[in-house]
């Protein structure tokens, strides 16, 4: 019998890589799921660090699961888990929100860009 072995994509060993130092990488459409992802990504996290460090890239998404998202870093933050969150490419609509009110620390990088709907 030939063993066959599992290869990694260079996506799964970044965030293999983010979780080992603590991050939680939050990067596309806020959808149904997103929550749950984000739920196991704090608990893998908060074996390595006492803040949850968020690196987010998101155009937005689905207000209810949005909403859940909000509620879900809001409760790390309530729970003695300061949430801090990087902007790094967009955080529009949704995402927006999120990162204006949800964290505790707020970061951008240079070339991120905000979007907020009227």
């Amino acid at each position: 019998m030939i063993a066959t072995q599992a290869r990694l994509t260079y996506v799964d060993a970044l965030r293999f890589a983010a979780v080992d130092m603590g991050m939680v990488g939050l990067d596309g459409t806020i959808m149904p799921g997103f929550v749950a992802f984000a739920r196991g990504e704090i608990l893998l996290a908060k074996q390595v660090r006492a803040s949850a460090l968020f690196l987010l890239n998101s155009p937005g998404g689905e207000l209810g699961e949005s909403m859940g998202l909000y509620d879900l870093l809001r409760g790390e933050s309530a729970s003695g888990h300061p949430v801090e969150i990087y902007v790094m490419g967009v955080a529009h609509s949704a995402a927006a929100m999120i990162v204006l009110q949800a964290a505790d620390k707020r970061v951008s990088f240079p070339h991120a860009s905000f979007m907020l709907h009227e």
